[in-house]
Protein backbone atom coordinates (compact mmCIF):
# COMPACT_ATOMS: atom_id res chain seq x y z
CA UNK A 1 0.00 0.00 0.00
CA UNK A 2 2.98 2.10 0.84
CA UNK A 3 5.78 2.70 -1.16
CA UNK A 4 8.92 0.60 0.22
CA UNK A 5 11.24 3.96 1.10
CA UNK A 6 8.28 4.45 3.26
CA UNK A 7 7.57 1.17 4.91
CA UNK A 8 9.88 2.29 7.97
CA UNK A 9 8.16 5.65 9.06
CA UNK A 10 4.71 4.24 8.06
CA UNK A 11 5.40 1.31 10.45
CA UNK A 12 6.99 3.89 13.28
CA UNK A 13 3.38 5.87 12.86
CA UNK A 14 1.11 2.59 13.39
CA UNK A 15 2.81 1.35 16.44
CA UNK A 16 2.91 4.58 17.97
CA UNK A 17 -0.55 5.20 17.23
CA UNK A 18 -1.52 1.27 18.99
CA UNK A 19 0.57 1.72 21.85
CA UNK A 20 -1.01 4.90 22.30
CA UNK A 21 -4.37 3.29 21.87
CA UNK A 22 -3.01 1.12 24.97
CA UNK A 23 -2.01 3.66 27.28
CA UNK A 24 -4.85 5.73 26.88
CA UNK A 25 -7.78 3.61 26.30
CA UNK A 26 -8.16 2.65 29.38
CA UNK A 27 -8.65 5.94 30.93
CA UNK A 28 -10.45 6.82 28.48
CA UNK A 29 -12.85 3.64 28.84
CA UNK A 30 -13.12 4.85 32.40
CA UNK A 31 -14.32 8.08 32.42
CA UNK A 32 -17.21 6.93 29.49
CA UNK A 33 -17.69 3.92 31.90
CA UNK A 34 -18.52 6.91 34.93
CA UNK A 35 -21.56 8.43 32.57
CA UNK A 36 -22.67 4.80 31.47
CA UNK A 37 -21.09 1.05 31.59
CA UNK A 38 -22.43 0.76 27.72
CA UNK A 39 -20.69 3.61 27.13
CA UNK A 40 -17.77 2.38 26.13
CA UNK A 41 -18.95 -0.38 23.77
CA UNK A 42 -20.80 2.23 22.04
CA UNK A 43 -18.31 4.43 21.32
CA UNK A 44 -15.87 1.56 20.13
CA UNK A 45 -19.02 0.21 17.38
CA UNK A 46 -18.77 3.88 16.28
CA UNK A 47 -15.12 3.94 15.92
CA UNK A 48 -15.13 0.36 14.00
CA UNK A 49 -17.51 1.08 11.82
CA UNK A 50 -16.04 5.15 11.16
CA UNK A 51 -12.65 3.21 10.36
CA UNK A 52 -14.38 0.21 8.38
CA UNK A 53 -16.01 3.46 6.03
CA UNK A 54 -12.18 4.89 6.15
CA UNK A 55 -10.75 2.09 5.17
CA UNK A 56 -12.81 1.41 1.84
CA UNK A 57 -12.96 5.05 0.80
CA UNK A 58 -9.52 5.89 1.52
CA UNK A 59 -7.44 2.98 0.68
CA UNK A 60 -6.97 1.90 -2.95
CA UNK A 61 -5.44 -1.93 -3.87
CA UNK A 62 -2.44 -1.73 -5.11
CA UNK A 63 -1.19 -3.05 -8.71
CA UNK A 64 -1.47 -6.93 -8.26
CA UNK A 65 1.55 -9.04 -9.38
CA UNK A 66 0.93 -12.18 -11.73
CA UNK A 67 2.80 -14.38 -9.41
CA UNK A 68 2.41 -14.48 -5.41
CA UNK A 69 5.37 -14.72 -2.63
CA UNK A 70 5.15 -18.16 -2.43
CA UNK A 71 5.49 -19.03 -6.50
CA UNK A 72 8.83 -16.64 -6.39
CA UNK A 73 10.37 -18.78 -3.49
CA UNK A 74 12.27 -21.73 -4.26
CA UNK A 75 9.58 -24.83 -4.23
CA UNK A 76 12.13 -26.93 -1.69
CA UNK A 77 12.19 -24.02 0.76
CA UNK A 78 9.15 -24.57 1.63
CA UNK A 79 9.40 -28.93 2.52
CA UNK A 80 12.63 -28.16 4.51
CA UNK A 81 11.32 -26.38 6.89
CA UNK A 82 10.02 -28.73 9.98
CA UNK A 83 6.64 -27.68 10.43
CA UNK A 84 5.99 -30.22 13.52
CA UNK A 85 8.50 -28.11 15.60
CA UNK A 86 5.93 -25.02 15.30
CA UNK A 87 3.09 -26.90 16.99
CA UNK A 88 3.67 -27.20 20.60
CA UNK A 89 4.53 -23.09 20.84
CA UNK A 90 1.44 -22.19 18.84
CA UNK A 91 -1.12 -24.52 20.94
CA UNK A 92 1.00 -23.64 24.30
CA UNK A 93 0.63 -19.75 23.47
CA UNK A 94 -3.04 -20.23 22.23
CA UNK A 95 -3.97 -22.10 25.50
CA UNK A 96 -1.79 -19.92 27.53
CA UNK A 97 -3.60 -16.67 26.09
CA UNK A 98 -7.07 -17.83 26.83
CA UNK A 99 -5.92 -18.38 30.77
CA UNK A 100 -5.13 -15.06 30.42
CA UNK A 101 -7.78 -13.74 29.27
CA UNK A 102 -10.25 -15.13 31.48
CA UNK A 103 -8.23 -14.30 34.82
CA UNK A 104 -8.13 -10.52 33.35
CA UNK A 105 -11.80 -10.68 32.94
CA UNK A 106 -12.85 -12.20 36.16
CA UNK A 107 -10.26 -10.73 38.54
CA UNK A 108 -12.00 -7.35 38.10
CA UNK A 109 -15.11 -9.28 38.81
CA UNK A 110 -13.94 -10.90 41.66
CA UNK A 111 -11.95 -7.96 43.39
CA UNK A 112 -15.08 -5.81 42.78
CA UNK A 113 -17.44 -8.20 44.57
CA UNK A 114 -14.94 -8.45 47.42
CA UNK A 115 -14.86 -4.83 47.41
Amino acid sequence: ISPSHQKAKNFGYMSAIINSGFILGPGIGGFMAEVSHRMPFYFAGALGILAFIMSIVLIHDPKKSTTSGFQKLEPQLLTKINWKVFITPVILTLVLSFGLSAFETLYSLYTADKV
